[in-house]
């Protein structure tokens, strides 16, 4: 009865001949015999993903519309474009929207025109009001200064004197107290917190007259002149305001007068330019940066509708058609989060390409995307990817939009013994080879550790130099 075996390696390349395997000198019925040797040295462990190629740079056509247009014309999607080459062209509509805000826009400014006249005439009366305002001020503050000479001063003078001579009178009756008291204590009238208190208050009039003489010699010395000081500084401060007005009425004026002959001036260049978007149709254009290829949307937004045709509103700042530079390539792959912490920038790529099926690139990691991709962040718990990209050494014959294979090196390891992924199968969780020649073979358990996209790791079980079968014989047992 024949038993079911699984291949370690999901799929066998029969390009990988090159990487340990052997033909059999001797055939089955009419079929050859596939060997493989037990090999010793380095393997080479990485992630794999998958993706796409893509040009390094992109040229995004972007309009920049104040609001929403349709379009008029656009190229093919996917045809070849020479630069300078009209791939875009936007109705009249947003045209004739832009006349008729500027056919408003002179409306506006022959009222705004009108009305700075009227603001003229006002600044002419207002200035009138204000010399006339300035001039009762400085007025009203040499009146404030004669009063002050003649009434206030002579007041606080009198009022401080009054203070010095209440102070000392009151000063000489706590002396008195204080010393009936000490006579009342020594004949035990009074108690000692009697005579404290009397003590308290005739230094409490001291410093009451002391502050008295104080406040009068501060009067006298300070506040009087600087009260006189602030009075006339007011006078002075009016007076010049009364010049500053007329300074300042004499330069508004001359503002109104230079804001109507601005308004005027405006008013005719805008009229020039109603004039001029009025034949001018031909600046709704957009033409291709570089030569290349045509492609809707943005390939960095790709869950975005990139459907373009005549008559659709597109909107600013929307990525209409994106032209890449075939110069230079990379490949953008989405690796499963299992994976990520493996990935570092500068890490080691060989990239597989689903169109150019017998040559192998070498690139290295230059990006690693910090989140997961768009598209794998919803839907159903399906596996997180995340994006990482890689540059390309010789990316010649490279077109955007190839798929492509990444095997991102993670680990190397040095002094091993391999085979091919192919030739080890699994079998009840455990993994055995068909060891001997071509002609005849026998199972044999094996302990294997790493796996890179084509060679295994073998561990226990084989010595370096031995032949395994690369296919399961015919015989079921195992013999060949």
């Amino acid at each position: 009865m024949n038993k079911k075996y699984y291949m370690v390696g999901a799929v066998v390349v029969v390009g990988f001949l090159g990487l340990g395997l052997l033909r059999g000198g001797e055939e089955q019925g009419t079929k050859s015999v596939l060997m493989a040797e037990v090999k010793r040295g380095a393997l080479k462990v990485g992630v794999v993903g998958y993706g796409e190629i893509q040009a390094l740079e992109n040229y995004k056509l972007i309009p920049q519309i104040e609001n929403s247009a349709t379009l008029n014309y656009v190229v093919e999607n996917g045809v070849r474009v020479k630069k300078g080459d009209v791939v875009i062209r936007l109705n009249t509509v947003e045209i004739e929207t832009r006349i008729e805000d500027l056919e408003l826009k002179v409306t506006d400014l022959e009222i705004e025109l009108s009305s700075n006249e009227s603001q003229l005439e006002i600044q002419k009366k207002d200035n009138e009001y204000e010399l006339k305002t300035a001039l009762q001020e400085a007025e009203a503050a040499r009146m404030e200064l004669q009063k002050f000479e003649e009434a206030d001063k002579p007041m606080n003078i009198r009022k401080a004197e009054l203070d010095l001579n209440t102070t000392a009178s009151d000063l000489k009756r706590r002396e008195r107290r204080y010393q009936d008291l000490q006579e009342l204590l020594k004949r035990g009238f009074v108690t000692e917190d009697e005579v404290e208190e009397g003590r308290i208050a005739l230094e409490t009039a001291q410093v009451a007259r002391e502050t008295a003489e104080i406040d009068q010699k501060v009067m006298d010395v300070y506040l009087l002149p600087a009260k006189r000081l602030e009075h006339s500084s007011k006078v002075e401060k009016a007076e010049i305001n009364v010049e500053k007005i007329k300074a300042n009425n004499r330069t508004r004026l001359r503002e109104k007068e230079l804001k109507v002959e601005q308004i005027s001036h405006k008013l005719d260049k805008t009229r020039a330019d109603l004039q001029a978007k009025k034949e001018d149709l031909l600046n709704h254009v957009m033409v291709a940066p570089v030569d290349g290829v045509a492609t809707y949307g943005d390939p960095d937004r790709r869950w975005n509708d990139s459907q373009l045709e005549v008559g659709q509103h597109v909107h600013r700042g929307r990525v209409l058609i994106t032209i890449p530079d075939f110069s230079a390539m990379k490949a953008s792959v989405k690796i499963p989060e299992s994976d990520i912490d493996k990935i570092a920038v500068s890490n080691e790529v060989t990239l597989a390409i689903d169109a150019v099926p017998n040559k192998q690139y070498k690139g290295a990691v230059t990006k690693v995307a910090e989140v997961a991709a768009e598209g794998s962040r919803w839907g159903g718990g399906g596996v997180k990817e995340f994006k990482v990209e890689i540059s390309i050494e010789d990316d010649e014959g490279l077109r955007p939009g190839f798929s492509c294979k990444s095997e991102i090196l993670s680990v190397e390891l040095n002094d091993v013994l391999t085979l091919p992924v192919q030739a080890v199968f699994k079998e009840d969780g455990g993994f055995f080879v068909y060891a001997g020649s071509a002609r005849k073979s026998k199972k044999k358990v094996v302990s294997i550790g790493l796996t890179s996209i084509d060679r295994v790791q073998v561990l226990e079980g084989l010595k370096e130099g031995e032949k395994v079968r690369m296919a399961p014989p015919e015989n079921s047992e195992g013999e060949g």
